[in-house]
């Protein structure tokens, strides 16, 4: 072999070799969906905690690096994505249908605190609201819901009167031009909301269903899908996963006084009958002592 084509030769190899090396310890991109309102610098609750996740697991899974890709308002839309390759993680709540399309990491990232509901109104809304006591009272009145929420059937197969809205910034128009008389949202997001909007919270009342909200990855991304899996046992058996929930979550949930609201109980008809009820490490204790005896007594 003549001197040049030997050097040639070690130079193909070493680039060869360089290049495997590069692709091996490249970062797996997550594709995590983020709405509009959370197109900012700062991370979410749900981006924080799957990065804890991540974290957890890089030793076994390798590093990996998160991209924000929004898909669109419209929940249903978004979780579709998921088969199409546009998408990797999707986060909403549970049901039969969304079970169906895509595989639900069954660790309630809101220990099942998002089917707690109180209401926005307007801040000259009728004293009235605040005196409700039951759901017969509360047929009464207007409720405004996304019509791809789940909520939205929720309540509705409850009986409530509810008026549909695409998304949440034409809600709160409806509520201010008094075509709604509430807006119920979780309690773990509804006071930055009313901050915001410089709207009032219902203080005397929540409505209560079980509503787990997952994350979501399609059905043939099985590594994922137990790298998520992984990873919350792991946050859980260290504390970290408690740790980031007070955090994030429980200067919220001490604005909200639970223990002084009355609870107007609603079933929830879409729930799947895979749920990790026995498993009381994910779930909140309001949730464990309310929501869900209901939800086991009604299955018998």
């Amino acid at each position: 072999m003549k001197r040049a084509e030997l050097i040639g030769f070690i130079v193909l190899f070493v680039s060869l070799a360089q290049a495997k090396r590069q692709t091996a310890s490249a970062p797996t991109v997550i594709r995590i969906n983020y709405s509009a309102a959370q197109n900012a610098p700062e991370l979410t609750y749900e981006e924080e905690l799957i990065t804890l996740l991540l974290d957890k697991t890089k030793s076994k899974y390798g590093a990996y690096r998160l991209q924000r890709t929004f898909v669109g308002a419209s929940q249903n839309r978004a979780i579709l994505e998921l088969d199409k390759n546009t998408l990797d993680v999707f986060s909403t709540m549970t049901s039969h249908e969304r079970e169906e399309l895509a595989h639900p990491i069954r660790y309630c990232m809101y220990k099942g605190l998002l089917g707690v509901r109180a209401a926005l109104i307007k801040n000259d809304s009728n004293k009235e609201l605040e005196k409700i006591a039951s759901l017969q009272n509360l047929r009464r009145y207007k409720i405004g819901q996304a019509f791809d929420w789940p909520d939205h059937f929720i309540q509705e197969s409850s009986g409530l009167n509810v008026m549909s809205f695409p998304n949440l910034d034409k809600g709160i128009r409806q509520l201010r031009e008094s075509r709604i008389d509430l807006l119920p949202l979780g309690i773990v997001e509804i006071y930055p909301v009313a901050a915001k909007n410089h709207l009032k919270v219902i203080n005397s009342w929540v409505l209560a269903y079980l509503a787990p909200y997952y994350y979501f990855v399609s059905k043939s991304n099985s590594t994922l899908i137990r790298r998520l899996e992984e990873g919350f046992e792991l946050t859980i058996k260290d504390g970290s996963f408690d740790a980031l929930f007070n955090k994030k979550i429980g200067p919220l949930l001490k604005e909200a006084h639970l223990d002084q609201r009355k609870v107007i109980y609603l079933r929830n008809p879409m729930l799947p009958d895979d749920l990790p009820l026995q498993n009381k490490e994910r779930w909140h204790p309001f949730v464990r002592q309310q929501l869900i005896p209901r939800e086991q007594r009604s299955r018998n």
